[in-house]
């Protein structure tokens, strides 16, 4: 017994076992958990069990083995030592003998436990002496060679128990490392793959500035030569214009006859040539740099969205025969809003019954991505959802069955959630942005959830095996405000 208490590491579990089948109650379960240690909560179960019969003595015993084996094995091998005979003749009944055996056992008690217990421990062992280990007078070398058997069944027990609960860890251990690899080829790929992206996208956009500048450029030489040209024009124009003056000057001081002047012609100068050489010359043409650069990112974004796994859904479009009457569909088919105004639409098994509406197509790519922006008042869900979902009742709700997955904002403003099949787990994190990103990855089974904030911030990853077409689903409520609570689907062009 004091080996037991010294020893034994799993006092617990026996004691769930003990408490299960009745023997222990759970205020005597409460005693003895509430110890500190081990050794003390054996000690207080020794305290409950000593006055415990013989049957019931036997059950503590055999769960603290069940959970303890190797432990009690060992400490088995040591009392079977103490009632082997060393001359296979004086029987354990000899006086002499049970003088020795206790005074083995004081000693034994005596270094081992602390002298409040000590009492306690020599009567509990001298009833199990009494109960389980009754003398008997035939021992013989027989008993011995039963007893080394036992021994060596028992450890050939434990040595089995403990190579497959290795073979388990190893096996465990194999598999993490595959995982280990797995994921770290998967971040390489990742990496490599961006890498070229970026690589290939800064190379792009080097190309098209070195085009739109020297576009600007050529238009900028050319304007300049048309502008030098005319200055030119100009200044031949002045110095026909000097020659005339001069002329005429000399005419105005002569006393000749007037003939003369009247038979020199002269060119009338006229501002209309310069205007219409001024409107040949051009600014630097804006449309056909805003053409060029417009034209160029295009490109690029399409060639970018070519190289990641995750395609913008960008045919999500809200189906006004489910949406429930009080959520309002605006005209593009992006928006739902809650109205405290029945909208009275006509009935339809499509239709919820709650303020909840389903987008018209499923997603039917195998890695999307698709964003929302919400109000800041009332309660709102927003997730993906089979189109088979209930149409009535709460569990049609999103997130609130099988079918469906949701991140939502509840009534106060305060709390943000997750929630599949009615289980909610709340999000800790404070949520700054009123913008969501939803990343669905449908062969991997994986839908996670995203605050668009600066940083972009992981709220949640739900994991499933999906069987159907996913649709975005949205539900509205606000039992205050009319308008004022509402979700909208984004489109990354805008």
């Amino acid at each position: 017994m004091s080996r037991l208490i010294q020893t034994i590491s799993m006092v617990v579990p026996a004691m769930d076992d003990l408490r299960q089948m009745k023997l222990l109650t759970d205020e005597q379960y409460d005693l003895v958990k509430n110890n500190g240690t081990t050794q003390e909560q054996m000690r207080e179960l020794y305290r409950h069990v000593k006055n415990w019969g013989h049957a019931e003595k036997t059950t503590v015993y055999k769960c603290l083995k069940n959970n303890n084996l190797l432990v009690v094995t060992n400490v088995e091998r040591s009392l079977q030592s103490i009632h082997s005979c060393s001359d296979h003749k004086a029987p354990m009944a000899d006086s002499n003998h049970s003088v020795r055996r206790k005074e083995y056992v004081q000693s034994s008690v005596d270094h081992n436990l602390g002298a409040e217990i000590k009492e306690e421990v020599l009567t509990g062992l001298e009833e199990w002496f009494l109960h389980e280990r009754t003398p008997r007078d035939d021992c013989t070398a027989d008993r011995g060679h039963h007893l080394q058997t036992e021994e060596k069944g028992n450890i050939h027990q434990v040595l089995e128990e403990l190579t497959s609960q290795n073979g388990q860890i190893q096996q465990r251990v194999q598999e993490l490392q595959e995982e280990m690899k797995a994921e770290k080829a998967k971040a390489e790929d990742i990496s490599r793959r961006m890498n070229v992206l970026f690589i290939n996208s800064r190379r792009q956009m080097d190309l098209l500035e070195k085009r739109i500048l020297n576009e600007i450029s050529r238009q900028k030489e050319q304007t300049s030569r048309s502008i030098s040209d005319l200055i030119q024009k100009l200044k031949v124009k002045k110095e026909e214009l000097f020659r005339d003056i001069c002329h005429i000057k000399e005419l105005r001081t002569s006393n000749g006859p007037l003939m003369a002047l009247q038979e020199t012609e002269y060119k009338a100068y006229t501002d209309r040539g310069t205007e219409r050489s001024l409107c040949a010359i051009h600014d630097v043409d804006v449309g056909l740099i805003s053409t060029m650069l417009h034209s160029g990112l295009s490109d690029m974004i399409t060639g970018i969205k070519r190289g990641i796994y995750a395609q913008e859904i960008t045919d999500l479009l809200l189906d006004v025969n489910t949406a429930e009457n009080h959520v309002h569909i605006s005209e593009d088919l992006k928006t739902a809003t809650w109205s405290q105004r029945d909208l009275q639409r006509p009935e339809s098994e499509e239709r919820f019954d709650h303020s909840q509406v389903l987008s018209s197509s499923g997603v039917a790519t195998d890695q999307g991505y698709w964003e929302v922006e919400t109000s800041g008042t009332g309660a709102w869900r927003v997730g993906m959802s089979y189109a088979n979902v209930a149409r009535k009742g709460r569990q049609g709700s999103v997130g609130n069955n099988e079918q469906s997955w949701a991140l939502c904002r509840w009534i106060n403003g305060l709390e943000y959630a997750v929630i599949h099949n009615w289980k909610t787990t709340p999000i800790h994190d404070k949520i700054s942005s009123q913008r969501f990103g939803i990343y669905l990855d449908y062969g991997a089974g994986r839908l996670s959830f995203y605050e668009m904030s600066d940083p972009i911030k992981h709220l949640h990853t739900f994991l499933a095996t999906f069987t159907e077409l996913l649709h975005a689903a949205i539900y509205v409520w606000d039992r205050e405000c009319d308008k004022s609570c509402w979700v909208r689907i984004r489109s990354y062009e805008k």
